[in-house]
């Protein structure tokens, strides 16, 4: 079994970061203040990033 990493795999995984990425940051601002307006933004960011084909 080979170890090479496609490029389509490089990019999924690089997506799912992003996305690990920005559900981290919507808690650290959801626990450092709740009305911040940036929640609302961070969590349309996350639901386009979830609907996206790559996230199985």
């Amino acid at each position: 079994m080979g170890g090479y990493v496609g490029s389509g795999d490089r990019a999924r995984a690089e997506k799912i970061n992003s996305l690990a990425r920005l559900r981290q940051e919507l808690a650290a601002t959801i626990a450092r203040d709740p009305d911040d307006p940036s929640i609302e933004i961070k969590k349309k960011a996350i639901a386009a990033l979830e609907s996206e084909d790559y996230i199985a």
